[in-house]
């Protein structure tokens, strides 16, 4: 929520479905996705015919959990056998 706030009102929280969904239908965006949904996120993306490259990945401590995180930043790209 806290990068939705910095990040501006285009910034949407979604499912690792939706989120998905969302890179198919506009492949000029970009996904952040933490370890525990990237399965989820891949799978979708899969059975969309997207072969998702990871950009960049981050790691950063989430002080209101008190632990480490490890964030992995999407872009879209088809999958060139569909």
């Amino acid at each position: 929520p806290s990068l939705v706030f910095l990040a501006g009102t285009e910034t949407g929280l979604l499912s690792p479905e939706e989120t998905a969904e969302a890179l198919s239908a506009r492949p000029d965006t970009l996904a952040i996705l933490t370890q525990k949904v990237e399965p989820a996120f891949l799978a979708k993306a899969q059975e969309l015919g997207l072969a998702p490259q990871v950009v960049c990945t981050l790691e950063g401590f989430h002080y209101s959990k008190g632990r480490w995180v490890t964030l992995k930043v999407y872009s879209a790209q088809k999958d060139r056998a569909s």
